[in-house]
């Protein structure tokens, strides 16, 4: 099972901490790519269930930058089927930059 998402709007550096973070053993990865999107999964399972943040976004963003948006959000099972309960909301979600 996993998680992949895009960034828009920002050159993501990193990622730092979350639950997915804390939760790391060698069948977990986390990974950026491109600067732009954000790939979490583990091999042969699913990482485990609950509310919390999955992870920290280190990123770096352009002056005259309006807004960060995530997009084509996909969220899937141990069997890497995809698990959009609410894509209208997932993909494409966006949060001002004063």
């Amino acid at each position: 099972g996993g998680f992949q998402f895009d960034v828009d709007g920002a050159i993501v550096t990193g990622t730092s901490e979350g639950d997915f973070d804390e939760n790391q053993n060698p069948s977990y990865v986390l990974q950026t790519n491109n600067n732009q999107s954000i790939l979490g999964y583990v091999f042969g399972g699913s990482f485990p269930a609950g509310s919390g943040t999955l992870t920290n976004l280190d990123v770096n963003i352009d002056a005259n930058t309006k807004n960060l948006c995530l997009k084509d959000i996909i969220v899937s099972d141990p069997f890497e089927n995809a698990v959009n309960i609410c894509p209208e909301y997932w993909q494409l979600t966006c949060i001002d930059i004063p």
